[in-house]
């Protein structure tokens, strides 16, 4: 089984898979994939318990304890207890690698990624091995193209985290 995965979760997955495989454990046949897809979704809707930069702290505990963001928690929460396959398995991931005080540039994407193995946390990134989406094409030739960029080299993976460690806060209308 090959496990392509970006970001801190993402090594957790890839380490259990590991040992997994080499004992030959939860991750032989079906059962073994059932437990990677629910790894790679999120768990519940408990916001204290998604990773984000302390900066952050402040903003995420006034919006989740707002009516809306109380609201939104409860959705959310609904839609996983019903079944519903919820990609990142960590919402704020952006926010976690990209401190407040040290945003740049912010870049919304309209649509969070909807299939397994798409979504790391980040809007239009993607894990390493997992092909570069459109979208995030489109931004490559984009950034190549443009004279006053600085000379960008020809990137073969998709996977966005040094954007991040930069200061750029990729996120997307459902905030992840």
């Amino acid at each position: 089984m090959r496990v392509a995965a970006c970001g801190p979760v993402a090594a957790g997955v890839r380490a259990a898979a590991k040992g997994a495989a080499m004992t030959g454990g939860l991750f032989d046949g079906d059962v073994g994939e059932l437990e990677l897809q629910r790894q790679r979704q999120l768990q519940g809707a408990h916001w204290q318990q998604w990773q984000a930069d302390p900066s952050w702290t402040p903003h995420l505990s006034a919006f989740f304890e707002s009516a809306v963001g109380a609201q939104l928690l409860v959705k959310l929460q609904a839609d996983v207890d019903s079944g519903a396959r919820i990609y990142p398995p960590q919402p704020l991931r952006a926010l976690l690698l990209t401190p407040l005080p040290q945003v740049r540039v912010v870049i919304l994407g309209q649509d969070p990624y909807h299939q397994a193995g798409q979504a790391n946390g980040l809007a239009f990134s993607v894990a390493p091995g997992v092909t570069i989406p459109p979208s995030l094409r489109n931004m490559y030739k984009e950034l190549h193209a443009d004279a006053r960029a600085a000379p960008a080299v020809q990137r073969t993976s998709g996977c966005l985290d040094d954007w991040a460690d930069q200061g750029v806060l990729l996120l997307n209308t459902c905030l992840t």
